[in-house]
């Protein structure tokens, strides 16, 4: 294993073995889409880009089965950022265009206005749907930050 030259061998050691842990739970879990991120994480910081690169695709394919288009649109643009020559990887970046436009559209039909019926206050750290659930991409969000933070903490990543 080769390690960057700004990171200590005690840290690369840490991500090494974060690198495990989320290869084992990715493999597990395949749409578990935020440890994918973190695995992806895991390998940029320790300079395995083919690696990153396998990663992405994953992630890719995680936040499209999960319908998070948008997700799945800027991983395509990041990956190409890195391999711009990817032909896989631009018309999976049309498609998801394509989808996303569709998926714009439908949610709205353009005969219909858009009615709020009331009023919703929100306050600061309160859930912002009207019945008091959360919406799952504020859990997804939760979710992330509370992960980051624990891995954070304990610096695993």
């Amino acid at each position: 294993m080769t390690k960057p030259t700004h990171m200590s061998e005690e840290e690369a050691q840490q991500l090494q073995r974060t690198v495990e842990m989320f290869e084992a739970i990715t493999q597990a879990q395949p749409d578990d889409y935020q440890s994918i991120e973190i695995l992806k994480e895991a390998y940029n910081n320790l300079g395995r880009k083919e690696d990153s690169l396998r990663v992405s695709l994953k992630l890719t394919e995680a936040y499209e089965k999960q319908g998070q288009v948008f997700k799945a649109i800027l991983e395509c643009e990041g990956i190409l950022q890195d391999y711009p020559d990817e032909a896989n990887i631009r018309k999976r970046l049309t498609n998801l265009e394509v989808q996303a436009k569709l998926n714009v559209g439908d949610s709205i039909p353009p005969s219909e206005p858009t009615v709020v019926s009331k009023p919703v206050t929100i306050a600061p750290g309160s859930p912002t749907t009207p019945s008091g659930a959360q919406s799952p991409a504020q859990l997804a969000e939760e979710g992330d930050r509370t992960l980051a933070e624990v891995l954070i903490g304990e610096k695993l990543v």
